[in-house]
Formats: structure tokens, sequence, C-alpha cells
């Protein structure tokens, strides 16, 4: 019978540093990223129904309770997947060397698109740059996933031979910023836990598939996880209005079907793209896609829509150039 230190040390030998699994559920909620917001929210926002998207809010998004025209799904799908790539990330190299490559990669680009913001707000229609989920859901998703990162960096020493100390510190830390947030009544502080909570779900979906943690340890987390956003929706209507439980459930089942499954050895060229890049798509999507939609109005929507997706993929494929693979 095996020890528990061999128990724990030998997966992490074994691990992978290439993150098998996750290429599928980024790419699918990035087009929901483009979908939901160039889509669905510029087209309501600026008096547009089109026969298509009633259609599909109809038919898809209320059976199923994913409202926001599937944006609050790709926000999670994208956390869950960040939670996943970090703690594989964090425990292949040491928090200092994984600190400096992620700030890198994230802050320099996170500074261009608060310039681009502000350029296109002078005479255009960018997303505004508030701590307000319903103003704009992705400043609280890309803050949630910035959070979670420096929770991972303060936990790193701790990972992965004592992982339930560090998960459950970084659930502690969630837990009493949701509280705070209950009794300061301060709804965009609770949402902003709620969706860190997303990326502690993907870290132990990590923790289970490498082997270090097993199923019956990893589960009571994830329920528990997935009751804080419960206990949010009962807090904040802001939370309770968008359903966050369902969609947070459903892309749970996704990235389960995903990480879980026989990695692929074909990968799309386009599903690669979109991986890779996926960080600086999100980043500009608000800032810079969202604006030039509404500044080639002159043109007719499909066209201007063309025109926008190869402005947003250029800037995305410059970001990655300029600081490195985003993965």
């Amino acid at each position: 019978m095996s020890s528990p230190s061999e128990q724990v040390t030998q997966p992490v030998a074994s691990s992978s540093t290439r993150p098998s699994g996750l290429r599928a559920p980024v790419a699918v909620a990035t087009v929901l990223i483009a979908y939901s917001f160039l889509g669905g929210l510029w087209l309501n926002r600026h008096g547009y129904s089109p026969e298509w998207l009633v259609l599909v809010r109809e038919w898809f998004n209320k059976p199923l309770g994913l409202g926001e025209d599937f944006g609050f799904l790709a926000i999670a799908l994208l956390l869950m997947s960040c939670g996943h790539l970090l703690v594989l990330r964090v425990t292949t190299a040491s928090p200092a060397a994984f600190a400096r490559r992620l700030a890198w990669q994230v802050l320099p680009a996170a500074v261009i698109a608060v310039v681009l913001g502000l350029l296109f707000s002078l005479f255009a229609d960018p997303l505004p740059f508030e701590f307000d989920y319903r103003a704009n859901p992705l400043v609280l998703g890309l803050l949630a996933g910035l959070v979670f990162a420096v929770l991972l960096v303060l936990s790193a020493p701790l990972l992965p031979r004592q992982w339930h100390i560090a998960v459950v510190g970084q659930l502690a830390v969630v837990t009493f910023a949701l509280t705070a947030a209950g009794i300061a009544d301060a709804p965009q502080l609770g949402i902003l836990a709620s969706l860190v909570v997303l990326s502690v779900i993907g870290e132990l979906l990590w923790l289970s598939k490498s082997g270090i943690a097993r199923f019956w340890e990893v589960a009571p987390l994830v329920l528990f996880g997935l009751s804080l956003l419960v206990v949010s929706e009962h807090l904040f209507r802001e939370a309770r209005d968008r359903w966050f439980t369902v969609a947070a459930v459903t892309a749970l089942l996704l990235m389960l079907l995903f990480v879980r499954g026989q990695a692929s050895t074909t990968r799309p060229r386009p599903v690669e793209w979109l991986f890779s890049r996926g960080y600086y798509l999100v980043l500009l999507c608000g800032v810079l896609a969202y604006p030039l939609v509404g500044l080639l109005q002159p043109l007719t929507l499909p066209v201007s829509y063309i025109v926008v997706l190869l402005a947003w993929g250029l800037g995305a494929e410059l970001l990655h150039r300029w600081f490195g693979k985003s993965t």
C-alpha cells in the first residue's frame, strides 16, 4: 500500500504542462462572448431586435435559464478554464516566475485596453469602465480572474502537497468577502466574489484530473462553491435576476466533458487561435470591437460586423505577438 506522500507527489511528476482539454471551452466561450456582447447587448442598447435574436432567446435562453444571450455562461467557462490553467502553471514553476510571466502577459495589454477605451469614449460608445456587472460584465469577469491569480500566488507554497489548506483558504477569503458585501449592501463586491468561486472550481477540476485529489475530496468543495453562488443570488437582486447558478452548473458540466474526456490529437487551427488569443479577445471586446460597431453604422450591419471582427482579431493578434502567448 502506497504512502500518502507517494500518492501526492507522483501525479505532479507525471502531469503535463500542456492545458489538455481547455481549447474547446475557451474557444466556445470566446465565440459566445462575441455573440452576447457584440450581438445581443449592442443591438439591444441601440434599438435593434432582429427576429433571429428573439428566436434564440425564446427557444434556447429562456428554457435553459441561460440569460444575457449566453454571456454569463461564456464568462463562467472562461473563469473555470482560467482556474484550471493557472493552477497547472503555478505548480510547474516557482511562484515568483509564475507571477512575473503572468504580469507581463496580462498587465501591459490591460493598460493598452484602458487607453483604447478612453480614446474611443471621446467619439464613440465603448462599454463603460464601471465596477458594475450590469454596465460591463467583462470588467468584473477580468477582475475575478486577477483576484484568483493573486490568491493562487499567495497559496502556491501549499500546492500541491497541502492543496486542501490552499483551496479552503481561498474559499474562506471568498466567503468573507461575500459576507462583508451582504452586510455592507455592496452587490458588486458580492458578484465579484461569486465569480472568483468559478476559478476555484476550475482549480479543483485540475486537482482531480491530475490525480492529486480524489473525487470525494473535491466534490464537497465544488458543492460548497456552488452554494456560495446560491447565497449570492439570495443576497443580491443583481445576481438573482441573472440566474448565475444555472449557468455555473451548465459550465461545470461542459468543463467536465471537455477536461475529463480523451484529449484529441487534432487541433483545428481556428480553435487553437481562439484559445491562445482568448484573453486578448475578451480584453478588447468592450473597448475596441464594441465601439467599432457603432462607428461603422453607415455600413449595413452584416458588413460592419465583418469589419469589426477582422479589426478585433487583428488587435488580439498584435497583443499576442507583443506580450507572448496568453496560455
